[in-house]
């Protein structure tokens, strides 16, 4: 004769109370963490694009040295390799005629990146007489250089 005796039986695996515990602590964990990527990706986007602004302004000058005048992009990117990158694109226009040379350049996050950032999506660099002055744009086009330009 069998007897069925279930408070002797041990029990195995975990109740459904304790696996949704643990899903809803894990849907917790994971949303933090996307956060935390989201801000990490715009950092590293704006970093990118300040090391990128440093680049163009002293390979403009380098390349000036050697060639009496400033270059555009494709100038640039054969004196310095450095400068092609993923998620920017940049052009540069020499501005003739002025007693000091000048030059405006535009760096611009790339369309597979511009959802990342779109407060910091377009840096604008101009040289008038050796000054040099950058700003930044959202992708309405407004001032945003003071949360986007290290300064």
């Amino acid at each position: 004769m069998c007897t069925n005796d279930l408070g002797s039986r041990s029990h195995r695996g975990f109740t459904l109370l304790e696996l949704m515990i643990a899903l809803a602590v894990s849907a917790l964990l994971a949303t933090l963490a996307l956060g935390g990527y989201d801000s990490f990706q715009r950092r590293s986007l704006r970093l990118e694009a300040n090391e990128l602004i440093q680049g163009i302004t002293t390979t403009q000058l380098r390349y000036r040295d050697q060639n009496t005048q400033y270059g555009t992009e494709q100038d640039l990117l054969r004196f310095n390799p450095a400068l092609a990158s993923e998620r920017f694109t940049f052009s540069a226009r020499p501005i003739t005629g002025f007693e000091y040379q000048q030059y405006d350049a535009t760096l611009t996050l790339s369309s597979s990146f511009a959802h990342m950032d779109t407060a910091c999506s377009r840096y604008d660099i101009q040289v008038r007489g050796g000054v040099v002055q950058s700003s930044a744009k959202t992708s309405s086009n407004q001032d945003s250089s003071r949360q986007c330009l290290k300064r």
